[in-house]
């Protein structure tokens, strides 16, 4: 599970987290980092603005939290 997030974590190229990726898809990249054993997970929200935030941290909740 290391070898697999080592190659996608590029630190030129931040990952990002958004509504429009598939919520299973999201899940199972975070089910990685805790088949790695990690215990913990900053995730970014790249967005633009206050609302934008909200919306994110909406959806995240609603969808992606529930898979793990």
């Amino acid at each position: 599970a290391l070898a697999s997030i080592s190659k996608s974590i590029d630190v030129n190229d931040p990952a990002a987290v958004a509504p429009s990726e598939a919520p299973a898809d999201v899940a199972a990249e975070i089910a990685e980092f805790e088949s790695a054993g990690f215990t913990e997970l900053a995730i970014n929200f790249p967005v633009e603005s206050a609302p934008e935030v909200l919306e994110t941290l909406e959806w995240f909740a609603a969808e992606v939290m529930p898979l793990l």
